[in-house]
């Protein structure tokens, strides 16, 4: 028998706006997304070390570490990670921002936006097992996120 089972990436969003991250959160949430909130740039790191993070949804002017930085230690440390730079400043970022972001979305446009974004950085998809819908959960495979 095949039995479809979803695939929920883990998302990571960084910001230092509190009542934005728990609209993002929920918002992801909502779309099929796990979620992960930091509300500074060293807290993100410390959570991208430990956590199997698929992707980052990023904010650039931040206090204690802006977007910029946070995004050349997320390269430098995981160069794996898309980065979708979600900013709710819309013209003037820097150039070396935007060439280690694999997309830009600002804060202004529509969530989907945002959401149709994250689900082609992260593939987003259905994996297909093949076994008994009876199986035990304990028993079925795990799934390697960074697949």
């Amino acid at each position: 028998m095949i039995v479809l089972i979803p695939y929920q990436p883990l998302v990571l969003c960084i910001d230092d706006y509190g009542p934005g991250l728990l609209i993002r959160e929920s918002l992801l949430e909502f779309h099929g997304f796990a979620v992960l909130t930091a509300e500074n740039g060293p807290t993100g790191l410390a959570i991208a070390e430990r956590e199997p993070i698929d992707g980052v949804v990023l904010d650039y002017q931040m206090p204690l570490m802006d977007g910029e930085t946070v995004a050349r230690q997320l390269r430098r440390h995981h160069p794996e990670i898309p980065i979708l730079l979600l900013s709710g400043v819309a013209s003037g970022l820097p150039e070396s921002l935007l060439s280690m972001c694999d997309e830009f979305v600002a804060k202004a446009e529509p969530p989907e936006k945002m959401i149709d974004a994250l689900e082609q950085l992260t593939g987003v998809r259905e994996l297909v097992l093949e076994h008994s819908s009876a199986m035990p959960f304990s028993e079925r495979p795990l799934l390697n996120r960074r697949a």
